[in-house]
């Protein structure tokens, strides 16, 4: 069974997956899912923060915690399609919109104080598309709007052809805001698993959604590691590449684990693994000059009594023990 986020989705790799015979479970884009058979995306223009939660039961999803809201929405040349919605994702994104449409609208007025204050003359195709150019960098291109207005300046007895910008709202605009935040709140699983009851290896809506929270463990036990731990940037391109970064990430994976069971067993004040790597990544390797030979060497700072309880937790002495280090070149 692969799980794997959407950033790896394509019609190209789940073919793959599928003539391969792999079972998967991932995710769609965002902007995937108003393409989706059977989903009736503009039913989602009635919900608002205040009627959402009612809403969204009247739809006929059912509740799996107060954070998740699942439909099933049907099953397409074998895949089948679980449509998610998230209440608090529903609101940072329409509070993310208005932000983004705030920045533009911004942007728009220290333009325009930029042209009311133009030293030289300014052509309407270069301006335009200056700040074009800039509304789509921005993602904001479809939600805003705006005239330019020849404005003419008169500086040292010479006139300066400028612009003065008149922000506008079109239908146009409504249209693509209103588009836009029918899929607030959502996202869709995609799976080729069975749903089928005398299948041993279906799995229930349920089932999927806590299979995509759990790959997060993973992806978050490398962070943990990254964290105390210096790995180099690398790019996932080649097979090589990907198959260095999946090992990375299971070790990382079964090392958190087993770090966890082990603060389970015994009770030594450390109840998470972050805080053990917090508590080790403080042992301290000094580089000592002696001033008179000029001699230097390495040594390790004596290990505190915490440091010593989590060594001898995970039975690991030995690597502070003066045989050990002196044969790393450590005194």
């Amino acid at each position: 069974m692969l799980v794997f986020d959407r950033g790896m989705v394509s019609d190209v790799n789940l073919k793959h997956l599928e003539l391969k015979k792999y079972q998967y479970i991932t995710a769609l884009d965002k902007n995937q899912i108003p393409n989706m058979q059977n989903a009736n995306i503009e039913r989602f223009e009635s919900i608002n923060e205040e009627n959402m939660a009612e809403q969204i039961l009247k739809m006929g999803f059912k509740k799996y915690d107060d954070a998740t809201y699942y439909e099933t929405v049907g099953t397409v040349d074998g895949r089948r399609y679980v449509m998610i919605f998230n209440p608090e994702m529903f609101k940072d994104q329409r509070k993310s919109r208005k932000e983004l449409i705030q920045r533009a609208k911004d942007y728009l007025d220290k333009e325009n104080k930029a042209l009311s204050g133009a030293k030289k003359s300014r052509n309407r195709d270069k301006t335009g598309g200056r700040i074009d150019k800039q509304l789509t960098t921005m993602k904001a291109k479809n939600f805003v709007d705006y005239d330019l207005e020849p404005l003419v300046i008169k500086a040292e007895g010479k006139e300066i052809n400028s612009f003065h910008i008149v922000p506008k709202e079109t239908d146009n605009n409504r249209e693509a805001i209103k588009k836009a935040e029918r899929t607030d709140g959502l996202w869709t699983i995609v799976t080729n698993t069975s749903s089928n009851r005398d299948d041993k290896n279906r799995f229930a809506e349920e089932g999927l959604i806590q299979a995509y929270r759990d790959k997060n463990q993973i992806e978050q036990a490398f962070k943990d590691v990254k964290s105390f731990i210096k790995i180099q940037p690398f790019n996932v391109w080649t097979p090589t590449h990907v198959r260095a970064h999946y090992t990375i990430c299971i070790l990382s994976y079964l090392l958190d684990i087993t770090i966890a069971n082990r603060l389970k067993e015994v009770d030594i004040g450390v109840k998470s693994t972050q805080k053990v790597y917090d508590i080790l990544k403080d042992g301290i390797i000094g580089n000592i000059t002696i001033k008179s030979t000029g001699d230097e060497f390495l040594k390790l700072m004596s290990p505190r009594s915490q440091q010593k309880e989590i060594l001898e937790l995970f039975q690991s002495e030995n690597i502070v023990r003066k045989g050990y280090l002196k044969s790393i070149g450590i005194k």
